[in-house]
């Protein structure tokens, strides 16, 4: 707004000025014309826009959808970050380990249940049990961090964890949540309740387990590299969490969460700085839409996707180390711009107005002036696609066949491809040869090596393929 008027303002006062000393239209007309060829504010113009359009080019190639360009010069100030677990460092696919009965309606509950919810739970449950009988219910609410309800004539039933089961009084065995806890298996208990409240019965209990994404791992310490603290926030239980938090070495993680909680966690880490979300699901939405930076996986829910600034196409939030290399350098990039552009009209704009004309001879021809504003324009634009140069840092992916010893029997044979299957590897184990062969996996030996005595097993070797 000022850069043009200031031009058409000095552009004017050269003419008034030196018509009035030298009587000379031709050259009072020289003068004037030099300021605004010279100072065309092409350059200036093109500073900022040049570089986004390069950024967010360079972003989508990459598989990062940035639908806010804004978020380019916030992204590279981040300093902390939360990440949702279920679909973000996950797989988002579930699968049901082992469960117990204690009354024959439990499966067709739990399915019965379970077949109304949007949860990655759900889904997991239906593929397992899908042979099951559905049960009609009426008035099914899913809350968020507890579970499902649903009603007949006569009952109230219930799948979810012991928040949920606290709700109608109903006791859930410590046994059967230290197992779960012990083992880093997410529980859903399944009861039922008739209307006047005095009959109450645990049904059963199924156990799930969560597969982390094998690039988790990697994002976390590129992330460290970049000094963002990074936070995990779940509705899985504490000693679930801190499990999966220590994997990771992740920074922070809080447990039991419900999605008004991640809004306020966004609001208290904002006195501290930028603060980015990434998430995938409805419960996610509410901490997105407050969040500096916000970020939803492709494979996330409608609503994650439309709350959120950027998107990873590729579902890998390693990408989010990119997103702030590429922020950092499009901002110096756009800096650079401005201050070559505002620094060259600085020089020229004088000499153009015929500052200099009296004491050394200097003038300009417009033409000269119209040749050096092009100048300018091209190296503004030419320093915009230097962005192209950001590169997303390549994760290594190989075959591994690992020896290990000490596997006897079936029984060894699933700990074993449990261990690694939870870090996130596609496995085959051989229980005859005492081996397992990962296919296509960027974890690293000493990755694979804890998991796997972690199980109780020792690793002879590991062989790169």
């Amino acid at each position: 707004n000022y850069f043009v008027f200031g031009v058409l303002l000095i552009s004017l006062l050269t003419f008034i000025v030196w018509y009035l000393i030298s009587k000379d239209i031709e050259l009072s007309l020289n003068f004037a014309l030099s300021v605004l060829v010279i100072s065309c504010p092409c350059a200036l113009g093109l500073a900022t826009p040049s570089a986004i359009m390069v950024a967010s080019g360079q972003s989508a190639k990459n598989g990062v959808l940035i639908k806010n360009p804004e978020i380019l010069e916030v992204a590279g100030n981040i300093k902390n970050i939360i990440l949702d677990k279920t679909g973000t460092l996950t797989k988002n696919k579930l699968s049901v380990v082992e469960y117990k009965e204690f009354n024959n309606e439990f499966k067709k509950v739990l399915v019965s249940l379970e077949s109304r919810s949007k949860h990655p739970i759900g889904k997991a449950i239906i593929d397992e049990f899908k042979n099951e009988i559905l049960i009609d219910l009426d008035n099914t609410i899913e809350t968020s961090g507890e579970g499902i309800v649903g009603e007949d004539n006569d009952y109230i039933y219930f799948a979810g964890n012991k928040r949920l089961f606290n709700k109608y009084e109903i006791e859930l065995n410590n046994d059967d949540i230290d197992y779960a806890k012990k083992n880093n298996y997410s529980y859903i208990g399944v009861g039922k309740i008739n209307k006047d409240k005095t009959n109450k019965e645990l049904l059963g209990i199924v156990y799930l387990s969560d597969v982390l994404k094998d690039t988790s791992k990697i994002a976390i310490s590129n992330l460290h590299k970049r000094n963002i603290n990074t936070i995990m926030c779940t509705g899985d239980n504490e000693i679930a969490a801190s499990n999966i938090a220590k994997k990771l070495d992740i920074d922070e993680y809080i447990s039991e969460v419900k999605p008004q909680d991640k809004n306020q966690l966004i609001i208290d880490k904002k006195k501290e700085g930028k603060v980015a979300m990434v998430g995938d699901g409805v419960n996610d939405a509410i901490a997105l839409s407050s969040a500096d930076v916000s970020i939803s996986v492709s494979s996330g829910s409608d609503i994650a996707y439309a709350s959120s600034d950027v998107v990873l196409m590729r579902n890998d939030i390693n990408d989010i180390s990119f997103l702030y290399d590429l922020s950092k350098f499009t901002m110096k990039i756009i800096k650079q711009n401005l201050f070559w552009a505002l620094f060259y009209n600085a020089i020229f704009i004088p000499v153009a107005a015929g500052l200099f004309y009296k004491s050394f001879g200097l003038k300009l021809n417009p033409m000269l002036g119209a040749i050096a504003m092009s100048i300018s324009s091209i190296f503004v634009v030419s320093n915009a696609l230097r962005i192209n140069n950001i590169k997303k840092e390549d994760i290594k992916v190989m075959n591994k066949l690992v020896k290990i010893e000490g596997m006897m029997c079936e029984h060894c044979k699933k700990r074993v491809e449990n261990a690694l299957i939870n870090l996130g590897a596609e496995v085959e184990v051989d229980l005859e040869k005492g081996s397992a062969n990962l296919l296509n996996t960027s974890l690293t030996d000493e990755q694979i090596k804890e998991a796997i005595e972690e199980a109780g097993y020792e690793v002879v070797s590991i062989d790169n393929e």
